[in-house]
């Protein structure tokens, strides 16, 4: 069913105000805050629709972890940023806005905040094991966020509903994870010609670091940061 935007965005936050057709697509464009606070939903030059869960929506701590909420990297949401002071933690996702037959990827938003007496060092290499493809690496955004790839699936609807479980492969006091929350971006183009749609790896291993795209090499020391994204496949709703 297409979406009425007129009916969506009785949710934004604040309520939009325009005058025609014209100024609510260039709003559309942009992006706005939807569902109460929880959404952030744009369209995309092509008409398909991008749309990021709030990290206060979809995150599930799996430890006992002083978790909280700061706005001090300029949240998009009204909830603000979630730091992850443990880097373990639980992900379920329930879409709303997608755009059915699309081919999208999913991405975690996210920051490192390091403590003041730490340092990032030299940039650093890691070792990726017999079979480099399951590593996701991080990319920079114009907008200072940090983006690593874990997931590309086709949409059959507007509704998905996925879980994702984080879990630390290694001790990273000296850094907090700083989630703005996952996004579902349109992919515009295929990266590698022998891709299929709905790839899964067992263990996904996202690995954070000062230089984006990040080189691997084998025979190298560690990296600054690391943790594995277990999947449970996305069950797409008729609804």
């Amino acid at each position: 069913m297409p979406l009425d935007y007129e009916e969506m965005i009785k949710t934004s936050v604040p309520p939009l105000i325009y005058t025609s057709q014209e100024e609510l697509k260039t709003l559309l464009t942009k992006g706005v805050i939807l569902n109460m606070g929880k959404t952030w939903f744009s369209i995309n030059k092509n008409g398909q629709h991008c749309e990021m869960i709030s990290a206060a929506e979809c995150i599930i701590p799996l430890s006992n972890t002083d978790n909280s909420y700061s706005h001090e990297y300029a949240s998009r949401f009204v909830t603000g940023n979630c730091l992850m002071f443990r880097w373990k933690f639980q992900t379920h996702i329930q879409t709303q806005f997608l755009s059915p037959k699309t081919v999208y990827t999913v991405n975690l938003v996210f920051k490192i905040k390091k403590h003041k007496w730490s340092s990032y060092g030299e940039p650093t290499y890691v070792t990726i094991g017999a079979d480099p493809s399951f590593l996701y690496f991080a990319d920079e955004r114009e907008d200072g966020w940090l983006t690593a790839k874990l997931y590309k699936f086709t949409s059959e609807g507007r509704y998905v509903d996925l879980e994702i479980i984080f879990e630390s492969i290694a001790n990273y006091d000296s850094s907090v994870l700083v989630v703005e929350g996952i996004e579902f971006q349109p992919l515009e183009k295929v990266d590698h010609e022998d891709e299929t749609d709905g790839q899964i790896a067992k263990k996904l291993y996202l690995f954070f670091g000062r230089g984006f795209p990040i080189k691997y090499v084998e025979g190298t020391s560690p990296i600054t940061g690391a943790i594995s994204a277990i999947w449970t496949p996305p069950h797409h709703l008729n609804v």
